[in-house]
């Protein structure tokens, strides 16, 4: 079974009130895609701060990948309330992780946690657009992930090329499906290009055939992938000149 959907399945037997917010979030296969194109390599030992938490949903997938501390904030207490705690215990049991959820609004808030990874999937306008202020001017925050607010596109995609060009930021686009209605929306997760080159490596996936040998498949650059970091990928996996 794959990773993202067991941890959902789990998850989702510690719900036992009114799902606040939960059933607004992705469906498994959206999950999955989101947690690629952060990077699994991103999120293991990483701090991360989730906006808007709702009932831990995306908390708990962070933990499931490796994350070291999971910070989840929502901006009433209901909410917070609402998190199944017991859900975590598997988490604490093995002493090295840990999470904390806080009632707090992001646009007030000027503690990020030490968070190398912030992600976002409210889609209003103005707090993605705090989202990419906090991602420009701190220097801790590497990657951010958000769903791209339904109105302002044009404001919205201009800041964004704009962080693109002027501060060395990769950015990737997927599409995501919400659980309860089904809705499909765009998100977007941008990388500061010397995290983004750090985990770049030649571009052939493992694959396992019936008999568990391995086999090689090589993928193409995706079209969403920053210009510059396509170039940083060549000059790494390309081989050293032989000395004369």
């Amino acid at each position: 079974m794959d990773r993202i959907e067991e941890e959902q399945r789990r998850y989702k037997k510690f719900i036992h009130v009114e799902p606040i917010g939960f059933v607004h979030h992705m469906r498994p296969g959206s999950v999955k895609t989101l947690m690629e194109h952060i990077g699994p390599e991103h999120i293991d030992q990483a701090r991360v701060l989730e906006v808007g938490c709702g009932q831990g949903y995306l908390v708990s997938h962070f933990l499931h990948l490796g994350a070291s501390h999971v910070t989840g904030t929502d901006l009433t207490t209901d909410i917070i309330d609402s998190i199944p705690r017991p859900a975590f215990q598997v988490y604490r049991d093995r002493g090295h992780q840990t999470m904390e959820f806080k009632v707090e609004d992001f646009q007030e808030m000027d503690n990020f946690e030490n968070a190398k990874i912030i992600t976002m999937f409210i889609g209003i306008f103005s707090l993605v657009s705090r989202l990419l202020d906090v991602f420009v001017e701190i220097p801790h925050v590497q990657i951010i992930a958000f769903m791209k607010p339904a109105k302002q596109r044009k404001e919205m995609d201009e800041k964004i090329d704009q962080i693109c060009r002027e501060h060395s930021v990769s950015k990737s686009l997927l599409k995501i499906k919400l659980s309860g209605s089904g809705e499909q929306r765009q998100a977007i997760v941008m990388k500061k290009l010397a995290v983004a080159a750090a985990a770049a490596t030649p571009d052939t996936i493992l694959k396992y055939g019936k008999r568990g040998k391995s086999r090689s498949r090589r993928t193409s650059p995706s079209p969403n992938t920053n210009l510059t970091q396509r170039k940083v990928r060549r000059i790494q996996v390309s081989p050293s000149p032989t000395p004369p």
